[in-house]
């Protein structure tokens, strides 16, 4: 079930909220989500606001996002992202569980880890395996994982445990 966070309250249960986080975050009690799946913005505008927009690898990609704009300096995005997971912890049961997706950025042949999440109680880091991905620069290795961050509360065991399912292959 959809709601939109206006019609959020503490006695809902599986139920998906689909609103602004930046907003909506605030309006949800502390300890009251079991579990949180996202994948923020990458902020990819800043890595390539550099370039003019005749060679933007990402829009020439037709990669944009309806209304957000993601190009902000990686000291603030840095924040805002630390902010966001603070936020997150918070709303998040003893035992509940927070897996947050990103990917390493690289720019001018740096690459840049979302280092915030070592700032958490970081459970686990599993690799994504994307089998394919846009290869947007044609100077590296054609990047195929990601990184889902797995955060949690407290040392608490999480109310699941991993069962055979998991572990089988597609």
């Amino acid at each position: 079930m959809i709601k939109k966070i206006e019609e959020y309250n503490s006695g809902d249960c599986n139920c998906i909220t689909n609103a602004d986080v930046f907003n909506a975050i605030k309006k949800i009690p502390d300890n009251s989500i079991d579990c949180v799946i996202t994948s923020p913005p990458y902020n990819k505008g800043y890595f390539g606001k550099k370039t003019s927009s005749k060679n933007d690898t990402w829009k020439n990609r037709n990669i944009e996002y309806d209304n957000f704009d993601d190009n902000i300096e990686w000291e603030e995005y840095e924040k805002q992202q630390t902010e966001i997971l603070k936020e997150l912890v918070r709303v998040i049961k003893p035992n509940g569980s927070i897996f947050y997706n990103h990917k390493p950025q690289p720019y001018k042949h740096k690459l840049y880890f979302p280092e915030w999440v070592f700032k958490f109680n970081l459970r686990q880091i599993i690799i994504w395996d994307r089998g394919s991905t846009p290869s947007l620069y044609p100077i590296r290795w054609l990047p195929t994982t990601e990184y889902i961050f797995w955060i949690t509360k407290t040392n608490i065991q999480p109310k699941f445990k991993m069962n055979g399912e998991f572990n089988k292959e597609v």
